[in-house]
C-alpha cells in the first residue's frame, strides 16, 4: 500500500483532512489557516481506532460530546500526531459554550503541542481580554500570543498548493484578526489612542472587511471623543453586518445623535 503509516489508503487520509480544513472555520475567528495546507505532508493516523476518533470529532456537531470525545482522545492516544489539531478542537468547543476556563485550559495544551498554532494563538488572544476582568497578567499573556501571531505569519513560506492571490488574504485576515485582538486589550488597559491604532489597523487592512471590526473601531472613537470618526465607522459597520453588528452600530448611532442633534442629517444614510 502507498501510504506507509496509515493503514487504511492515501485517499481517505485525503478525505479525512478535507474535512479537517473545512471544521477549522469556526465563529472564534474567521479567515484561519486550516491546520493542513497539503494533507499528504500533515499527520498520519496509526490505527484505524485511531483515524475513527479523529473523524468523531471533526464531524460532531454537539460542544459538550466534542469536550468528551477530546478527552478520551488524548487519554487514548497521548503521542498522536493529530494531539494538536484535536485540542484545537476542543478549544473552539469551549469558546462556542462560552467556557473560558475551558477554553484557556485546551488552547494552554494546544500550544505546548504546536508553539506556533494560528488558530490557537488568535482563539486565546482574541478571548482572554474578554473574560481578564483587566488582570494585567492576563492581558500580558493576551499580547504575547497576539504578538506571536504577527510573528508568525511573517514567516511562513506560501505553499505551492494556493494562489497568491489566495495567500495574501488569509495573511492579511489573520494580521486583522491580531491588531483586533491587540485593540481589545489595549482598551482594557485603558490606552484608547493604542487601541484606535490597532482597529485602524485590522478594520482598513483586512482584505475582506469585517462589521464586527469597525464595530470596535466606532465604539472606541466614542471613548476617545473622536464622534465624526465614530460615526463614519459605525456607519460602515451597519453596511457590513451581520445583523447583531449592524444593530449596536445603529443604535450607537442614535445615541450619538441624542448627544448631538445637528449631526442627525449626516446619518441619513445608515443602513436600514
Amino acid at each position: 500500500m502507498a501510504c506507509a503509516r496509515l493503514h487504511i489508503g492515501c485517499g481517505l487520509r485525503t478525505a479525512v483532512f478535507l474535512v479537517l480544513g473545512l471544521c477549522s472555520r469556526v465563529p472564534c475567528v474567521c479567515g484561519q489557516f486550516g491546520p493542513l495546507l497539503n494533507p499528504l505532508e500533515g499527520p498520519q493516523a496509526n490505527s484505524q481506532e485511531e483515524l475513527d476518533s479523529v473523524l468523531d470529532i471533526v464531524t460532531a456537531t454537539d460542544s459538550q460530546a466534542i469536550l468528551g470525545v477530546a478527552d478520551r482522545f488524548v487519554s487514548s492516544f497521548p503521542q498522536s500526531e493529530f494531539l494538536g489539531v484535536i485540542l484545537q478542537y476542543k478549544m473552539f468547543a469551549c469558546a462556542r459554550m462560552q467556557n473560558f476556563e475551558c477554553l484557556v485550559a485546551s488552547g494552554q495544551s494546544a500550544l505546548r503541542v504546536q508553539p506556533d498554532n494560528l488558530n490557537v494563538l488568535l482563539t486565546l488572544a482574541s478571548a482572554i481580554p474578554d473574560a481578564a476582568d483587566g488582570r494585567a497578567e492576563l492581558l500580558a499573556k493576551a499580547q504575547g500570543l497576539a504578538e506571536r501571531a504577527l510573528e508568525r505569519v511573517g514567516t511562513i513560506h506560501i505553499p505551492h498548493e494556493i494562489s497568491l492571490e489566495r495567500w495574501r488574504t488569509l495573511r492579511g485576515e489573520t494580521e486583522a484578526q491580531a491588531h483586533e485582538a491587540l485593540g481589545k486589550i489595549a482598551v482594557r488597559q485603558g490606552k484608547l489612542e493604542t487601541a484606535i491604532a490597532e482597529f485602524e489597523r485590522a478594520a482598513f487592512n483586512n482584505p475582506a472587511p469585517q462589521g464586527s471590526q469597525f464595530l470596535l473601531l466606532g465604539a472606541t472613537y466614542v471613548s476617545a471623543g473622536r464622534n465624526a470618526e465614530a460615526r463614519s465607522a459605525l456607519r460602515r459597520a451597519a453596511e457590513l453586518g451581520p445583523e447583531d453588528v449592524r444593530k449596536q452600530a445603529s443604535s450607537a448611532l442614535e445615541n450619538l445623535n441624542t448627544l448631538n442633534p445637528n449631526a442627525k442629517s449626516a446619518n441619513k444614510k445608515t443602513v436600514h
